[in-house]
């Protein structure tokens, strides 16, 4: 294992996260955030990857929440 590896884990060990992999999901929330609602949906049902469709998923509910709080 080399010193940036050993590195991770120890920080992973004592925080619990993992650097790279929250700027990760960050990148990836900023990104869809940006997208309109029938955009996301295309996401949620065609997108090879379940992250991002789990991610647009979460957007599009939290976007609905707020319009029938208004």
């Amino acid at each position: 294992m080399d010193g940036k590896n050993l590195l991770r884990l120890v920080e992973w060990a004592f925080t619990g996260t993992d650097p790279e992999l929250t700027k990760k999901v960050n990148d990836q929330w900023d990104e869809l955030k940006q997208y309109d609602d029938s955009t996301l949906v295309r996401i949620m049902d065609s997108d090879p990857d379940h992250s991002r469709r789990m991610t647009a998923e979460k957007i599009l509910k939290m976007r609905m929440d707020r319009r029938g709080r208004l």
